[in-house]
């Protein structure tokens, strides 16, 4: 199975065509499919080792101290996965989330996912609603 709800652009009934990328070096944005809990799942890479990750009482979402507003018109808030901000992600990770933050299990909940976790980046999504 893979968990498709992290990511508002997608749907169940949506299917993905994925490519696995060589030289595996995915990018600050890139939506991948990544193994969490033992289930693949779908999110955007928010941040890279190193990168600083700040996550407010107010839904205020920044990276390296930038604010991140991009087309996601959910606000993003704290879960469990992480126990204090600012976090720095830690060498040979990501810090991925869903596009809707509300709905979503990702990093907040996981923690930072190695990359050995990533498993590919989505080039493109078939659609087949409303066909």
């Amino acid at each position: 199975d893979l968990i498709v709800t992290g990511v508002q652009t997608l749907c169940s009934s949506d299917l993905l065509l994925i490519g696995f990328r060589l030289q595996r070096n995915f990018l600050k944005n890139d939506v991948v499919v990544y193994k969490a809990n033992g289930k693949l799942q779908v999110g955007r890479i928010l941040g890279q080792e190193t990168d600083v990750i700040t996550i407010d009482d107010t839904g205020q979402l920044l990276v390296n101290g930038t604010p991140q507003t991009g087309e996601i018109a959910f606000p993003t808030y704290a879960k469990k996965g992480i126990k204090k901000y600012p976090y720095r992600v830690p060498k040979g990770c990501v810090f991925l989330l869903g596009d809707y933050r509300t709905q979503t299990k990702d990093s907040r909940d996981y923690g930072p996912i190695k990359m050995e976790a990533v498993k590919a980046k989505v080039i493109t999504v078939l659609r087949r609603r409303e066909l």
